[in-house]
């Protein structure tokens, strides 16, 4: 409806926010706080959890993730601090 005054969310949410509202949005002020999110997956799936955990230290070994940090600006949300 296009009234929104103020929006509070997770930090790179924010910023995508500000970045597609054609300038109507700006980010007052940085992240609040960071902490790390997590993938649920079943007990009953070991073999899906094991490659979770390689794809993701892939991309972290390979520089994608800072990549995709870099992409959005959100490096001050790397779980590397």
């Amino acid at each position: 409806m296009g009234r929104v005054d103020a929006n509070l969310a997770d930090d790179p949410v924010v910023a995508n926010s500000a970045l597609e509202s054609e300038g109507e949005l700006e980010v007052a002020t940085g992240a609040i706080e960071s902490a790390p999110y997590g993938i649920g997956v079943r007990k009953d799936s070991p073999e899906l959890k094991a490659a979770l955990e390689e794809a993701l230290d892939r991309l972290v070994a390979d520089g994608t993730y800072a990549s995709i940090l870099a992409k959005w600006e959100a490096e001050h949300g790397s779980i590397f601090d």
